[in-house]
């Protein structure tokens, strides 16, 4: 695959014995990132803003629980975070184990960087001051694409699992597109509106 675009530092911001087998046979299911077409999930881009990233959550689809095939929503890292638990404390999910969260945006190291860099701007020399600037972006670029890749693995486990899959709470993270900025509560009535809004097809 061919590297994503991440922001430059101007723009800042995952045998034992055949009994134990059996067990964990019984409370996991195998994921495989490619074995479904009917929902496949990715996030081709994502913008930094200070201290958030906001996700492209880009899904394709055949199944008929969703409006449309192909749709693209906006979302942040709390709103991932917002997903898990969900799933977390869902009691007919108590068997399952459920993917991990994804790891929260980390900038701190490239961020305690930056003063240094530009205080020493005078100081340097051109060829100093541009390998350093470059090695700054290279870091703050890993920590991006480190970033971006275990919440886009986290939403890809979750499509790949044959019951988490048809979990309602995670459609409508996928397809509702208005503003995510608000509190729990209203979210949840969000949930109960949008399921209602398409009972009969769901």
């Amino acid at each position: 695959d061919a590297p994503r675009a991440g922001p430059t530092v101007n723009s800042m911001e995952c045998h034992g014995l055949q009994q134990e087998k059996d067990l964990s046979k019984l409370r996991s299911v195998s994921v495989d990132l490619n074995v479904d077409p009917s929902l496949q999930i990715d996030i081709p881009d994502a913008l930094s803003e200070r201290d958030k990233i906001k996700f492209t959550v880009h899904t394709k689809t055949t199944l008929p629980t969703f409006q449309s095939p192909e749709f693209s929503v906006t979302r942040q890292h709390e709103d991932f975070v917002w997903l898990h638990d969900t799933l977390i404390e869902t009691t007919d999910y108590a068997g399952l184990i459920i993917p991990p969260a994804p790891t929260k945006p980390d900038f701190d190291g490239p961020r305690e960087k930056m003063p240094k860099l530009g205080d020493g701007e005078g100081s340097m020399t051109k060829e100093e001051f541009a390998k350093m600037k470059q090695e700054l972006e290279a870091e703050y670029l890993a920590v991006f694409k480190k970033t971006l890749s275990s919440h886009e693995v986290f939403l890809q486990r979750l499509s790949s699992h044959p019951v988490l899959s048809k979990d309602r709470n995670f459609h409508f993270f996928l397809e509702y597109d208005q503003d995510r900025s608000v509190r729990r509560k209203k979210y949840q009535r969000d949930v109960h509106w949008l399921f209602q809004k398409c009972g009969e097809k769901c």
